[in-house]
């Protein structure tokens, strides 16, 4: 367990080793006008983010990209697009809690704490 019961710990979500992790989340497509809001969408946490988490937010594969953005075809809705990242794809590690406070903004809130 990388927590023991009733203790926090920060984590930095965990990353994706082969680049950059695009979240699935939704918008509005009645409207051209930017928002200022957005939703991510969760599921249920993968074995890596289980002891730190009963949920994650949806990765899509670049497979799945152009699939997600085209709502129009409801032939292929993106329902099972809604599924944990592979965790061996993932890694994660323990941050300073020093994270958690919004004045700080530097690297060193990221920094592994091994």
């Amino acid at each position: 367990m990388l927590r023991p019961p009733g203790v926090a710990y920060p984590y930095p979500y965990p990353c994706h080793i082969h680049g950059i992790d695009i979240f699935a989340a939704i918008r509005d497509p009645a409207t051209k006008e930017p928002l200022e809001t957005f939703t991510l969408i969760t599921t249920d946490a993968n074995e890596l983010l289980e002891p730190i988490h009963d949920r994650m937010p949806v990765i899509l594969e670049p497979k799945d990209y152009d699939r997600w953005l085209q709502l129009d075809d409801p032939t292929h809705p993106p329902i099972d697009l809604l599924r944990a990242f592979p965790a061996e794809q993932m890694i994660v590690w323990k941050v300073d809690s020093r994270v958690g406070n919004v004045r700080n903004d530097d690297e060193g809130c990221i920094a592994s704490l091994a």
